[in-house]
């Protein structure tokens, strides 16, 4: 969401991001953010993909998965907020 923000808040139309969609499973639980980042002419795919657990009724363990960019995959397993 960083990211996304950052991308909001530069001047001008060179670099865009399309609205992030959200994705709940309840299979894993998983979850999947994704956006479009269009840098230029080019459009890109970008998304993350996290498992949350509940730790309590109140509490969220959420630990990152996955991130893609294009094609490019990106390990993110040692992140947990």
């Amino acid at each position: 969401m960083i990211g996304f923000q950052a991308i909001k808040a530069l001047p001008g139309d060179f670099i865009d991001a399309s609205d992030v969609t959200i994705t709940i499973s309840s299979a894993a639980p998983r979850v999947k953010a994704e956006t479009f980042v269009k840098i230029g002419f080019s459009k890109i795919n970008v998304s993350i993909i996290t498992n949350i657990v509940a730790k309590s009724g109140l509490r969220l363990t959420e630990t990152y998965e996955s991130g893609k960019i294009g094609v490019l995959d990106i390990p993110l397993t040692n992140i947990n907020l």
